[in-house]
């Protein structure tokens, strides 16, 4: 017996063993008793009670091929892993799981799988907030914005208090610039729940209907609400810097690099305002303050020279230029920085000839060679180097341009508008070419052939300021169309508030027009702007003459006369007569 107990003992164990994996037991019984037999002859196999099986549950089975797809992602087998998931997904159809499915279809780009599948979520679970903000985010991706809008107005029908529901609701408007509804949407959320993210939304909002102070308002929130919100500290500082606050923009970037010290964006931000607050110290403080790479360095210095700080860009150079110095690019800023800063045209010419012709910034050191021959008055090699380029670089104007400015300076106006009129064979619609030609025009004495082009330009582009002043200006002078004139020059204006042409061109408008207290604050604002002109100090001197100012107009005529005005002879007349 105790033979027969020690094989029965061995029966168990194996029909045990193989029930956990998964084989029927009758089928092994059947090959136990067989050995049993064989070894202890024709006895009869003892009345054994077998176990049922247990049946694996749905869930237990959804498990196991949910750890499947996990296991077949880790070994990189993405078709492996999608068909695992999709027979969990069979077996138990959990929000999850249908979240988990669709990602991966979204990821293989397989779209309508992923429509079909979240659709079909909501269908079981109707108003799941995950799936419905999935659909949503999937129809906005798929360009599809009105189906995204009915998913998340139904969503926020049934949950009109989820407030995140709301906040894809008017993030949502306000991708489509929908902004109404986008605020209505913000103005739903009681004020005492709103966080620094539904402070930035309406800032958003208030931004794109240029309602400047309000959108600082609700940034300054945001920052409030949330002091390590680094996008609204960054949008609080652009946005002070739109309102020319240039004091409080700094002083938001100064917050913001606190809270990224080495980000180098924040510099460059901090950097340019204080050179816009004429503060080049401090600037030049901040540039030894950050991480001075390579790239920080060449924008850093570039940005220097066009904020016209030479001097300081020279002391860039003195204290970092070994840094930059074999970059092709930093040899260009070093040549600009000698010739600004020291007027070493020669020293500036040696380094530009040290750059290879294969740099893609190449038609600016052609350029500024040009120059600097022009400069040194070279003329006939700079225009050599004006006609070469046109040649290396027959896709830009600049060239033509340069060649057309070097031949008017010396006298040459027919010829240099000639060069003009061959540029347009190759760039017929190009404004700055058609700009040029009409001053020039306008300076060879034809007057409607200057206008046309200008009337060309505002066709090309109806709000370009500089025509609509040249066309303002002319009429002025003609005193023909007064009503169209006063309104091209305030239309130009608007675009350039600051200009001292554009306002000079206003002042003439109201002293033609016999409003001369008008002309008068015009005037003045017109040579603090532009100063270096002799035409506008005439036109001060004629207006202050007008209002018997016989020391402003002596003043007038005085600096006409100091900056080369050509009506030399007709000014000191004047200035004997007051």
């Amino acid at each position: 017996m105790s033979s027969e107990n020690g094989k029965r003992g061995v029966g168990r164990k194996l029909s045990g063993f193989f029930r956990r994996m998964g084989r029927p037991a009758s089928g092994w019984a059947l090959i136990g008793c067989a050995v049993f037999v064989s070894a202890c002859g024709v006895h009869s196999p003892p009345n054994v009670q077998m176990e049922p099986v247990p049946v694996m549950s749905d869930q237990a089975k959804a498990t196991y091929y949910y750890l499947t797809y996990q296991d077949h992602l880790h070994k990189g087998e993405p078709a492996a892993a999608l068909e695992a998931l999709e027979e969990a997904l069979k077996r138990d159809a959990s929000p999850e799981l249908y979240l988990e499915l669709a990602s991966q279809y979204w990821r293989l780009e397989d779209f309508s799988k992923v429509e079909a599948l979240l659709k079909s979520a909501l269908d079981k679970f109707p108003g799941h907030r995950k799936l419905s903000l999935m659909l949503s985010r999937f129809y906005v991706d798929q360009d599809h914005k009105r189906q995204a809008l009915e998913v998340l107005n139904q969503y926020v029908a049934n949950h009109p208090r989820d407030m995140l529901g709301l906040r894809h609701l008017a993030r949502l408007y306000l991708k489509i610039r929908d902004y109404e509804k986008s605020r209505a949407v913000l103005n739903n959320i009681p004020k005492d729940e709103w966080t620094a993210d539904e402070h930035y939304l309406m800032a958003q909002v208030y931004s794109a209907l240029e309602k400047r102070s309000l959108t600082i308002k609700h940034l300054k929130a945001a920052t409030r609400s949330n002091p390590a919100f680094v996008k609204a500290w960054a949008e609080l500082g652009y946005q002070h810097e739109l309102a020319k606050d240039y004091v409080a923009a700094e002083a938001v970037y100064t917050q913001l690099l606190e809270l990224d010290a080495s980000n180098q964006e924040i510099y460059i931000r901090l950097i340019e305002l204080n050179l816009k607050l004429n503060n080049p110290e401090k600037a030049l403080a901040l540039v030894r303050q950050a991480p001075r790479e390579e790239r920080f360095l060449l924008r850093t210095v570039s940005i220097f020279l066009q904020n016209d700080f030479y001097g300081s860009a020279n002391r860039l150079f003195s204290q970092f230029g070994d840094r930059i110095a074999d970059h092709p690019e930093g040899k260009f800023y070093h040549a600009l920085t000698l010739y600004k800063a020291g007027n070493d045209i020669d020293g500036a010419l040696e380094i530009l000839n040290s750059i290879g012709t294969d740099q893609e910034f190449y038609a600016q050191v052609l350029t500024l060679k040009t120059r600097l021959l022009w400069q040194q008055g070279k003329l006939n090699q700079a225009l050599r180097q004006a006609r070469s380029a046109q040649g290396q670089f027959p896709e830009q104007d600049r060239f033509w341009l340069l060649e057309s400015d070097i031949l008017r300076e010396q006298g040459q106006e027919q010829e240099a508008l000639e060069v003009l009129e061959q540029a347009r064979k190759h760039f017929p619609e190009n404004v700055p070419i058609l700009f040029q030609a009409g001053v020039l025009e306008h300076e060879l004495g034809h007057r409607e052939q200057a206008i046309a082009f200008m009337e060309i330009i505002l066709n090309l582009e109806p709000e370009h300021a500089g025509a609509m002043n040249f066309i303002g200006y002319s009429l002025v002078e003609e005193r023909e169309d007064m009503q169209r004139a006063f309104e091209l020059i305030t239309k130009a204006l608007e675009h350039d508030p600051n200009n001292g042409y554009y306002l000079d061109s206003l002042a003439w408008y109201y002293y033609q027009a016999g409003d001369l207290e008008k002309a008068w604050t015009t005037i003045e604002s017109a040579v603090a702007a532009a100063e270096e002109d002799p035409v506008i100090w005439e036109h001060y001197a004629e207006i202050a003459l007008s209002l018997e100012k016989m020391e402003k107009a002596a003043e007038g005529y005085r600096k006409a006369l100091k900056l080369g005005s050509p009506k030399q002879k007709a000014l000191e007349q004047k200035l004997l007569e007051l």
